[in-house]
């Protein structure tokens, strides 16, 4: 527990260690013997031998300065300044059970995990009974489960550091039943062995289970040393005013120094003795904010029960009629039920009556500020397992409403720590009508890089926080150094895809080598980051395109971060605020999809497979609206080419990805269909049964003029929408001669309104239909594969050509197959600059089978050279290469068919998928 916190290496600012400092600075270098009586250990007796490691302690008198206590806390017992301090007020003695015994259950749960989202102090009395005994069972089975949790082989690799946990018991040294062993001890170690309290005598033992304590030695004659002490040491945590100069006049420090940090320190009022209620006086009038459990008993149930009366009638209304004649009464007869000594001693009594009223005169006495919060435990709001959201609601309604940035930072990193973003919303950001605080870089990291802190980035991004304001080369860097340690990067993308040993770190260039080449393997974006354009949007705000081009790539490229460091949760929040969804949904989907190649792990694989199966999805589910909601708009996210995607529209990553779910969709297999066609649109045209097949309508109207005018509009856009005029315009056309069909044909050039109401549209020049005409996907297509059957058709005769063949028609051949060589090498090194992913082994092997075929043929047919001297031989080799074109024609180009297609990918899954049973 010595250990300085380890969240504070990724907190936004290096705030607690600076304040550590400014404490050390602030404290005096040898404390003073006199109020500093001893320090040391306490070894406590457990499983039948003493701990070997003792528990820090330190004996002071009531009246010493706190800068010596200080200086213990931060110099010999490493404490770190800590977010909130948690003062739990309660009884010595045992008392009753809980009203609602699981609310204990819960309070055990929601403190246990406040103490280990934040470094939080918790204060109690430290001895062996009540309240802070359960506190202290609590801490200790915390420590054993993180000590089980730990790798004790890697004690330093831990994912989700947490603070450690600061349980200081402050008890009276004439309390406790070992209370000479203080004085006769002359090292400081102590060994106590706990043979039970004895309330009777007013002697308590140490909770063995708290991880420090405070020995406070009270000389007063009245026994209210203690109370004096405590409230030193939280008005120099909190920086509260001292109205009654309990703070020395030497103790007055300025704004820079700790002091002024004002730690957010909360009273916790849990059951409760007759001496508790003096100590809740002295909180209010400190103004200190008090948090009452209702349901616990004591003096938390008088305190409450009082609060109720008077808030029923208006908290802020204070009435001394009623507060005579119902109040008091009512009082009165409460705490003698609770405490029967008072039934007899009326003096007592109303002493003790009078300090509750004014702890409740002291808390209705102001409006903007609340320094007394009542829970109770018996209302289905009030779930205590949620204690770090009823701490900070207790805290800012005790705050100044004021709308100081600074305030609001400390405000916002305190729910940060503690994980409320609904909490913020409503009690930090809510002070910002105007939204004139800006988030900072140093916020906007800590919620990046502390887990399950998704809801603070979707509340930053959503306030305007700029990520390529942030998104720097250098942080960049640091963002994947301070994952590189995480199992999952280290072992898929480190190792497995980089290929480096774990001995090696991120140097400069990562972003330029390693980064790149990493989005490269698992995107096929290639050199998608550009170090110079990062620093130029960060630090001069000068951008390539514009400020909206550099917002969406910091996006995409923290979405690839998240990616590698498989947050699926921060993705999806940064996916949410990109202005292109379904690319990065896309590009997203990929990734995770790539990963699973250098993964080993069934389970890691599986998971990795449903995450990129659940944005690809996403990106399905956001076309599918689109598309319902506007055709157009949908047709328009699917054509957008730019930089930020280099220049790769939606359609080419899912083909990239094989996302079959995304390009199946209407939306996609449309627009597919007006690609293909390119700006050209051809009718479907029938004279009664008689109908002519697309294929023949582009051959015609590729080479002749006539066919156009029928068959063909020209579009000024592959995607232009055809509205309701077009279907009246195009239906029946059976019933129209051709001059009628070309009087009226529409084109994108305009046109004009005839008397009857009919549209004319005129036709762009011959030149330009037949430039559009063999510009078309469709004709290049169909062209193409009418010379393919031709040049089966002339491959056929010259295999079929008696003797040894005919020397032209063999030129023809060797010819054409060279062309065909020369094509689909084009065609190949176009895809590879495009797609770099695509695998290009088989159209390799295509290549080399086409030309390999030339050249024997050539050698074979026309020189006569080699192993083809042979006339035999050349005819084998001429069907061989036959049969391959042949079977090249039906492997390639049937599957385009949309008939065809769809037959043949599900004869292969059957063919895959079937197992044929052996015998035995």
């Amino acid at each position: 527990m010595a250990a300085k916190s380890e969240s504070s290496s990724t907190a936004p600012n290096r705030k607690g260690s600076v304040a550590e400092h400014t404490m050390q600075s602030a404290t005096v270098d040898e404390p003073s013997s006199r109020y500093l009586c001893g320090k040391g250990e306490i070894h406590f007796w457990k499983n039948f031998m003493f701990e070997p490691e003792g528990r820090p302690y330190i004996r002071v008198t009531h009246d010493i300065s706190i800068e010596e206590v200080l200086t213990v806390l931060t110099r010999d017992w490493k404490f770190t300044l800590p977010r909130i301090v948690l003062v739990v007020v309660s009884s010595l003695a045992t008392w009753q059970e809980w009203s609602a015994p699981r609310q204990l259950e819960n309070f055990k749960e929601g403190l246990i995990k406040a103490a280990n989202t934040t470094a939080m102090w918790i204060l109690t009395n430290g001895i062996n009974t009540g309240i802070a005994k359960d506190i202290g069972s609590w801490v200790n089975e915390e420590l054993v489960q993180r000590l089980i949790m730990r790798c004790h082989r890697h004690p330093h690799t831990d994912f989700e550091k947490r603070p450690p946990l600061c349980l200081v018991g402050i008890v009276r040294e004439d309390l406790l039943t070992c209370a000479d062993k203080f004085e006769s001890t002359k090292d400081g170690t102590i060994y106590i062995e706990n043979t039970g309290s004895r309330p009777e005598d007013n002697r308590f033992d140490l909770n063995p289970d708290h991880t420090h304590f405070i020995i406070v030695k009270d000389d007063t004659v009245n026994k209210s040393g203690l109370n004096y002490f405590m409230l030193k040491l939280e008005q120099h945590l909190s920086m509260t005013q001292d109205d009654d100069s309990v703070m020395p006049q030497s103790m007055g420090p300025p704004p820079s120094t700790l002091y002024s940090a004002e730690i957010p320190l909360i009273a916790l009022v849990c059951q409760g003795g007759t001496g508790c209620n003096k100590m809740v006086l002295e909180h209010l009038k400190k103004q200190l904010p008090v948090l009452v459990i209702q349901g616990s008993g004591g003096v938390a149930d008088l305190l409450a029960l009082a609060y109720n009366e008077i808030d029923r009638r208006g908290a802020t209304l204070w009435d001394p009629e009623f507060i005579e004649s119902v109040l008091k009464p009512e009082i009165s007869t409460q705490i003698c039920q609770m405490f029967p000594k008072f039934r007899d001693n009326a003096l007592s009594r109303n002493v003790f009556k009078d300090r509750i009223i004014e702890c409740l005169r002291l808390a209705c006495q102001t409006q903007e500020q609340m320094y007394f919060t009542v829970i109770n435990i018996h209302h289905h709001r009030n779930n205590l397992k949620h204690l770090d959201d009823i701490l900070l609601k207790v805290v800012f309604k005790s705050q100044v409403r004021h709308h100081h940035a600074h305030q609001m930072k400390k405000d916002l990193l305190l729910t940060l720590d503690w994980n409320c973003p609904h909490v913020a919303m409503t009690k930090v950001f809510s002070k910002d009508f105007a939204q004139q605080y800006q988030i900072d870089r140093e916020e906007f990291e800590y919620a990046l890089l502390r887990p399950k802190r998704e809801e603070f980035l979707h509340i930053f991004l959503n306030r305007g926080f700029q990520v390529h304001k942030y998104l720097s080369p250098k942080r960049l860097r640091q963002l994947f150094s301070k994952i590189q340690h995480e199992e999952f990067f280290r072992s898929v993308c480190w190792e497995g895809a980089l290929g480096h040993s774990t001995l090696y770190r991120i140097g400069k260039n990562f972003i330029e080598g390693d980064l790149n080449w990493l989005i490269e393997t698992t995107s096929g974006m290639r050199n998608f980051i550009d170090p110079d354009e990062l620093l130029m949007n960060t630090a001069q705000g000068i951008y390539i395109q514009d400020a909206a081009s550099a917002e969406r790539k910091a996006l995409v490229i923290l979405s690839l971060w998240a990616v590698f460091s498989n947050r699926r949760k921060t993705a999806e929040v940064l996916w949410k605020n990109c202005d292109q969804p379904i690319h990065l949904a896309l590009l997203v989907s990929m990734t995770y999809e790539k990963m699973t190649m250098y993964v080993n792990e069934g389970t890691i694989k599986h998971e990795l497979l449903d995450t990129s199966k659940y944005f690809a999805g996403l990106a399905t589910g956001v076309l599918d609206l689109c598309y319902l909601d506007s055709t157009c708009r949908a047709y328009d996210i699917l054509s957008v080419q730019s930089m930020d995607w280099k220049y790769k529209t939606a359609v080419d990553i899912a083909a990239e990805a094989k996302n079959r779910k995304f390009l199946a969709h209407p939306c996609c297999q449309k627009w597919l269909t007006n690609q293909f066609l390119g700006r050209i649109s051809v009718r479907d045209i029938t004279w009664g049964f008689f109908s002519i097949p697309l294929w023949l309508k582009v051959i015609l109207c590729a080479f002749t003029i006539l066919p156009m005018y029928i068959w063909v509009r020209i579009k000024s856009d592959p995607h232009q929408m055809e509205y309701g005029e077009d279907d009246e315009f195009d239906k029946d056309f059976s019933s129209k001669n051709i001059t009628e069909v070309v009087k009226f044909d529409r084109c994108d050039t305009g046109g004009t309104v005839g008397q009857e109401g009919i549209l004319i549209r005129q036709n762009p020049p011959i030149y330009r239909m037949v430039y559009v005409m063999w510009n078309a996907p469709i004709t290049k297509f169909w062209v193409y594969q009418i010379f393919y059957i031709l040049f089966l058709g002339t491959l056929s005769i010259a295999v079929l050509w008696p003797s040894c063949g005919d020397p032209t028609l063999d030129t023809i051949c060797v010819v054409w197959t060279f062309l065909i060589a020369v094509e689909t090498i084009d065609r190949t090194y176009r895809l590879h600059l495009t797609n770099a992913n695509v695998p290009l082994l088989s159209k390799c092997i295509e290549v080399f089978l086409i030309m390999f075929f030339c050249v024997t043929y050539l050698c074979s047919r026309l020189l006569r050279i080699g192993l083809f001297e042979d006339p035999y031989n050349g005819k084998v080799l001429t069907c061989v290469g036959l049969l391959y074109f042949y079977y090249r024609q039906t492997l390639i180009y049937l599957p385009i068919s949309p008939q065809l297609g769809p037959l043949l990918h599900i004869v292969k899954l059957m063919a895959i998928t079937l197992k044929v049973p052996t015998l035995d």
